[in-house]
């Protein structure tokens, strides 16, 4: 990260620290600052053992730098008209964990560490609907546990945690103030991706399947001419899962509930809408934000969209072993990861 900084047009800051102190690093890429352009955020290893994320994200971002400086025409006309801002690892202190202190960094059944220093899952911290949940007391899914010793931990309370607080801050800029267009959130495993919320307008969901679409062609084009699956409504373990139906309190979740103008809420936590009496609805009493004309919030970005990767396949794709370090090489070459930020302006330009 502080190697591609040294670019012209790279910028690092850091957005917040760590459990454990370290900088949450963002990296902004914005060649002809002052102009006006569209905003593309990418996020990855919210969760420790998921190393592809900033694996990823930086050589994407590095060869499309490079390409730019060489004067090729193709990421000229990307970084002279989108801005793409990276916090490449939103979990520091397990990134350094998994790839130098294995040991301790490991469950009791040998399993990686998914959670952050505190052992709680970031991507479960937020300020999200399941903390409503949770105070009235509706039972838990499979994917929330009590102790910080197991996985799925939450945290304390919503946004207990110095990363996911950081990252909150960093979507009310970039999404509430800047009004960034898209996000791609990058994680491991299942070599599946998703899209979209339930809660959102029709025509938003209709653009998110679009862009599934225009990725899957991307792949295929690949060396191994296959693209990720896609985990269909009907099957409602995985749907829930993967965060798709907006009851959690996932990265992407806030991040929507941003884009569509929610706000916070003393008795839900955040995620909600008021209307004319000051009453508050859920985003989850709202199903169709195209006939909610009662509402005082106005969708902030209505072409925003949110993408999700879930990269690689099995427990050989976690870590920072130099077996597993092949694997995800292959992967990105595999399945044309190398065009996916072209392939992200093409579809907001």
């Amino acid at each position: 990260m502080r190697s591609l900084s040294t670019h012209e047009g790279v910028y690092l800051y850091s957005i917040g620290k760590s459990v454990e102190g370290k900088n949450i690093y963002s990296i902004e890429v914005d060649m002809t600052k002052g102009k006006t352009k569209n905003t593309i955020l990418l996020t990855g290893q919210v969760h420790a053992r998921e190393t592809a994320g900033p694996t990823f994200i930086l050589k994407e971002l590095i060869d499309l730098v490079k390409a730019y400086e060489k004067g090729e025409k193709r990421a000229k006309d990307v970084l002279g008209n989108t801005r793409f801002v990276a916090v490449p690892c939103v979990n520091p202190d397990a990134h350094d964990g998994i790839g130098f202190d294995t040991k301790n960094w490991t469950y009791s059944d040998g399993t990686l560490w998914k959670a952050n220093a505190n052992g709680a899952d970031i991507n479960r911290n937020y300020a999200g609907l399941s903390w409503m949940m949770r105070a009235k007391g509706i039972e838990k899914t499979k994917y929330s546990s009590n102790s910080n010793k197991q996985i799925y931990y939450a945290g304390d309370s919503a946004g207990s945690e110095p990363e996911t607080r950081a990252m909150m801050k960093f979507y009310q800029y970039w999404i509430g103030i800047r009004k960034a267009k898209m996000l791609i959130d990058y994680h491991q495993q299942g070599r599946i991706s998703y899209t979209g919320k339930s809660y959102a307008t029709e025509s938003m969901n209709k653009r998110c399947e679009e862009m599934r679409k225009a990725l899957y062609k991307v792949q295929k084009n690949g060396l191994l001419g296959k693209s990720y699956s896609y985990p269909e409504k009907e099957d409602e373990d995985t749907y829930k899962s993967y965060g798709r139906n907006g009851a959690g309190s996932t990265n992407t979740d806030y991040a929507w509930a941003v884009a569509l103008g929610a706000k916070f809420s003393t008795k839900y936590g955040f995620s909600v809408y008021t209307d004319t009496k000051g009453k508050e609805y859920t985003i989850l009493e709202v199903p169709n934000r195209d006939k909610t004309s009662y509402l005082l919030n106005p969708i902030l970005i209505p072409t925003f969209r949110g993408f999700s990767w879930e990269i690689g396949y099995g427990k050989d794709y976690l870590g920072y072993s130099k077996d597993t370090l092949k694997l995800i090489a292959k992967e990105y070459d595999n399945y044309n990861f190398g065009e996916m930020l072209y392939a992200y302006y093409d579809l907001i330009k």
